[in-house]
């Protein structure tokens, strides 16, 4: 029998990375139903900011970064906060979405939504 040594912290990670693919194809899911012309993105910048998704609509974009935790700082917004700032005229707003219970403004244009909520078709 071939025995594997997890450690906590990979088990983390794994969890982090499943989170955020799941998230990811349900929007894109949810979005092909829509019949929204949606195109899909990943960003990251030179300097090494990321964005877990950029949905773009003609001229609009929307940065979407997204945390498997129920306790999101801004500290690790980097990369979002990096990319309102680059493309102000073209993305107004982004969002977070995350693994808590409600939804909350961080800052004038960055939104946390609890991820259940995100994908809910209204």
């Amino acid at each position: 029998m071939i025995k594997f040594k997890t450690r906590p912290r990979s088990r983390k990670a794994y969890y982090r990375a499943l989170v955020e693919t799941f998230l990811v194809e349900e929007i894109v899911k949810l979005t092909n139903l829509l019949r929204s012309r949606v195109t899909f993105h990943y960003f990251r910048s030179h300097g090494g900011a990321e964005v877990d998704l950029v949905l773009e609509e003609g001229e609009r974009l929307l940065p979407i970064e997204i945390k498997a935790t129920s306790q999101v700082s801004l500290k690790k917004l980097s990369g979002i906060r990096q990319f309102l700032q680059d493309f102000k005229n073209r993305a107004p707003f982004g969002l977070v979405i995350y693994t808590g219970e409600r939804p909350l403004r961080l800052t004038p244009n960055l939104l946390l939504v609890p991820w259940f909520m995100a994908l809910v078709d209204q």
